[in-house]
Parts: C-alpha cells; sequence; structure tokens
C-alpha cells in the first residue's frame, strides 16, 4: 500500500476572516498556523507565476488530519463549481451530538440542505451545510456503535500495576483497541507482557521502564521517561496498590507512608502531569483503581482503606474540574478479585470464598467499555461488588 495516511484537505475560500469564523469558532477545529506563502517553491508547485497565498491549517481533536484553507492574494478566485461539479465535492467532519451542532450553527446563520437525516442502513445521522464560499460540508453522527470508529485508537495510554492482576488485562483489552501502552510495574516480568501484547500484530507502540513508585525520584524518572516516548498522553490508568492488613494498634507510620505514596501520591503527581495533556486537547480519560474499602470502613485495614478513601475523593475533584474541557475521571472499584495481592491476603481467604471472587478481565472489559464512551454519558463512580457474597 502506498498511501499510509490521509494528511490534509485543502479548501480555497475567498474569505479567510469568514472562514476562520466559520471552521474555527463555529465548528471548534484548532489553528495551527496562519501564514503568508509566495515565492519560487510555490511558483514551481502550482505551474504559475508571482502566486501569492494566505494559508491557514486547522485540525480537529485528533490532531492526525488537518483542514488546509487557502486564500488566494494574487490569482482570481472562480466560484463556478457545485456539489455535483467533477472532483472534489465535499468535506465531511464526524461531531458527537449532530442536533445540538446543527442547531448552534443555525443559529449563527450557517445556511443548511435540511435538518439531520437518518440514511437507510440507520447508522449515523447525517447533514449537509455550507461554508461562507458555500463548499458542502458534510456533518455526521455515528449513532450505532457496532459501526462506529474506535475512538482509543491510537491514543497514548500509560497504565501502573501493569503486571498486577488487574493492570495486566487491562493492558491487554486495551492493546485489542489499539491503544499505544507505557507500562510500569515494580515486577521484573514487564518484558514477558510486552512480548505477549506484541503477538496481537496490531502495530501499536510499547514501552515500558520498572519503577518503584512509593519513591518520589523514581516516579520523577517515570515521568521523564513516558515524555521521551511521548510526545502526549491521552488516557491514565492508576492501577498500582498495595495492602496492609494489620489492626490499628499494630500499624506503623512506614506502612502508612508506603501505602499512602503508592495509592495517593503517585497517582495524584500522575493526574497533575498528564491531566495538562488531556486537557489541552479537550480529550482525556483518568480511571483511578479504587475498592469497595473506598466506601466502607473494615476491620485491620485502617491504612488501606483510609489511602482508597482519599484516591475517591481526588477522582471526585478531578471529575469536577476536568469535565468542562472534556477530561473524564473514572472512579472504580471492585470488590475483590483473582489477583496475586487476593491470594497473598491470608485474613481475606480466612473470611471468604476465593472462587467467588470477581474475574479481573471482566473488569478490564468493563473498563475498556465505559472509557469508550464520547457522547453525554458519564459514569463517574463505579461499584462492581460480587454476586455472592459469603
Amino acid at each position: 500500500m502506498m498511501i499510509k495516511v490521509v494528511r490534509h484537505v485543502g479548501i480555497m475560500v475567498s474569505d479567510m476572516e469568514k472562514s476562520l469564523k466559520f471552521y474555527r469558532d463555529l465548528l471548534g477545529l484548532k489553528v495551527k498556523s496562519l501564514v503568508d506563502e509566495e515565492g519560487k517553491y510555490l511558483d514551481n508547485m502550482l505551474s504559475n507565476k508571482d502566486v501569492k497565498n494566505k494559508i491557514a491549517k486547522l485540525y480537529a481533536g485528533d490532531g492526525d488530519t488537518m483542514i488546509e484553507l487557502i486564500m488566494s492574494k494574487s490569482h482570481e478566485n472562480k466560484k463556478d463549481r457545485d456539489f455535483f461539479t467533477i472532483g472534489a465535492s465535499h468535506c465531511a467532519f464526524t461531531v458527537d451530538n449532530l442536533q445540538k451542532t446543527y442547531e448552534h450553527l443555525l443559529k449563527n446563520g450557517i445556511k443548511f440542505n435540511a435538518p439531520p437525516q437518518l440514511p437507510p442502513d440507520g447508522n449515523a445521522k447525517v447533514t449537509f451545510c455550507e461554508d461562507p464560499d458555500g463548499t458542502p460540508i458534510e456533518l455526521v453522527e455515528v449513532i450505532n456503535s457496532d459501526v462506529s470508529r474506535n475512538i482509543l485508537e491510537k491514543k497514548n495510554c500509560v497504565i501502573t500495576g501493569a503486571t498486577g492482576g488487574l493492570g495486566r488485562e487491562i493492558a491487554i483489552e486495551l492493546a485489542k483497541k489499539n491503544c499505544n501502552l507505557f507500562l510500569t510495574s515494580l515486577k521484573e516480568n514487564l518484558e514477558e507482557l510486552k512480548q505477549e501484547l506484541d503477538k496481537l500484530n496490531n502495530g501499536i507502540l510499547i514501552k515500558y521502564q520498572h519503577s518503584d513508585l512509593r519513591k518520589a525520584e523514581d516516579v520523577d524518572n517515570l515521568i521523564r521517561k513516558i515524555r521521551e516516548e511521548f510526545t502526549s498522553i491521552d488516557i491514565l490508568v492508576n492501577c498500582a496498590g498495595e495492602n496492609h492488613r494489620k489492626s490499628l494498634s499494630e500499624s506503623t507510620l512506614d506502612e502508612f507512608d508506603s501505602c499512602m505514596n503508592l495509592n495517593v501520591r503517585a497517582p495524584f503527581i500522575l493526574c497533575k502531569e498528564f491531566s495538562k495533556d488531556m486537557t489541552e486537547k479537550k480529550w482525556g480519560r483518568i480511571v483511578n483503581i479504587a475498592s469497595s474499602s473506598a466506601h466502607d470502613g473494615f476491620k485491620n485495614a485502617a491504612i488501606y482503606c483510609s489511602s482508597k478513601h482519599a484516591l475517591l475523593g481526588l477522582s471526585r475533584t478531578l471529575f469536577t474540574e476536568l469535565k468542562d474541557s472534556n477530561v473524564r475521571t473514572f472512579c472504580v472499584s471492585p470488590g475483590s478479585m483473582k489477583t496475586r495481592m487476593a491470594k497473598e491476603d491470608v485474613g481475606l481467604l480466612t473470611d471468604h470464598d476465593y472462587n467467588l471472587f470477581l474475574d479481573p478481565n471482566e473488569v478490564a472489559e468493563f473498563i475498556t467499555k465505559i472509557i469508550s464512551y464520547d457522547n453525554e454519558m458519564i459514569s463517574q463512580e463505579i461499584n462492581l461488588s460480587r454476586l455472592n457474597i459469603d
């Protein structure tokens, strides 16, 4: 295959300011550059003399495909074409809510051929409007989730605790969705996990670094390494955690500091760092893995319950602070799962049947599903309980 990707679509315009008001201010595209171009290179490329253009390059949320608006300052604009003229006929954009977009543009004087329509296949709602020069613009809202594009494809994702029972399953599910992954864990089998993910053969980028997130210097080094490998982060999954099953009188301050550093401090720092990317791009997902202990108090779990309550409070704050930038924060609180941590918790297994614990693969599938929703619905706090609690 010779073509790797659609780079941009060029649209000739007669008035740059009017066009920017339409594409930038009304449709919400972001301006990457606005420049004047002229010279020998341009003359040669266009087989013309003394070409002078003003060019605006704009991009949507994914940042991959650009729209290039071109206003000639030297040659006469020709406007003798319509939708049925041979050649490129129109430009299409996907929107989240077509009805709202239609009403917003209509209120601002944009001309439409007809209100949003449902095609025979029922997979999308569609309407056509015109830009200031009469260029047909198609607006589409995909409404059938089975045929909609994979919203997570090529998103850059950081997963902490990636070799744990749940972290590993989340990594697998996001790899299936073609997410680029940066994996971190204290354990030494990250390379083994990477090799397993590579077998999916989907061309994603997978990087990793061993980190002890209880240590401030390791968190700083992790962020530095992630910044070297990825230009920005779209999805952050804080899955690393530790548990201390001791009575209050037997618990130590060292254990308290260790648990708080891993379960609360590290997620706070990573959220603070990578939410900057998300708010700038107006798209992001933060998933904090809490526990049923975030909503209750249990005997011999003073430190652990305190840490998970703190993580829930952080998640609630992030949800409120970041939602206006289309950054969605999820606090997922599963009950006991069939993981290594659960197997090593003698006190837990004394009171409960391991065979009734949640399957971490099902939890990972659920998380991957909820972060894929991209319209108005949002699940802020999710409690995943066992059907049978012994």
